[in-house]
């Protein structure tokens, strides 16, 4: 059987963002995988633009508020899962957040994305094959390319030592 992958992804005040990357993730060809959208506290209307677009698109959606959120009584089915948060826990605790969901969910791999990203088709099957080929990878970084030029390479990873720090970053 496939692995699972949840693909957690954080919005705040960037729908439109958000938006175009959900939909470079609905080409993905690799489809054993599943959507957590943390809805960070926006103050614009992020939150009901994501579920106009998820609407639009016919989508079954869990929808979680974070203030009444149980990490453990809340996993379901669906293959996208909405936690709105009252207020902007900031990129690390909102990471957090979804990283917990997924780890109770029982997810084989988690794929953080940065809202503005847009994945090609291929790319979570290539990142699943290099941890089948390096069994010591406990993580990765895609080549990442330029929105505006994609023949531009912005990074192509770093490495990490095991308290953190980074040791050379590679763009």
């Amino acid at each position: 059987m496939e692995k699972s992958v949840y693909i957690i992804i954080l919005n705040w005040n960037g729908w439109r963002d958000t938006i175009e990357c959900l939909e470079s993730i609905k080409s993905l060809k690799y489809q054993n995988y599943k959507l957590v959208i943390i809805e960070n506290g926006s103050t614009d209307s992020s939150f009901e633009k994501l579920l106009d677009w998820i609407r639009k698109n016919n989508l079954k959606i869990n929808i979680i508020n974070k203030d009444l959120f149980d990490n453990k009584k809340n996993i379901n089915s669906e293959k996208y899962t909405l936690i709105k948060c009252s207020e902007n826990l900031g990129f690390a605790k909102g990471a957090n957040l979804g990283i917990q969901y997924s780890i109770n969910a029982k997810a084989d791999y988690v794929w953080l994305l940065n809202n503005d990203t847009i994945v090609t088709k291929n790319s979570l099957q290539l990142l699943l094959n290099s941890f089948s080929i390096n069994a010591d990878y406990v993580g990765l970084t895609p080549k990442i390319l330029m929105n505006d030029d994609p023949n531009l390479i912005w990074s192509i990873g770093c490495y990490f030592n095991w308290y953190g720090g980074l040791k050379r970053n590679l763009n």
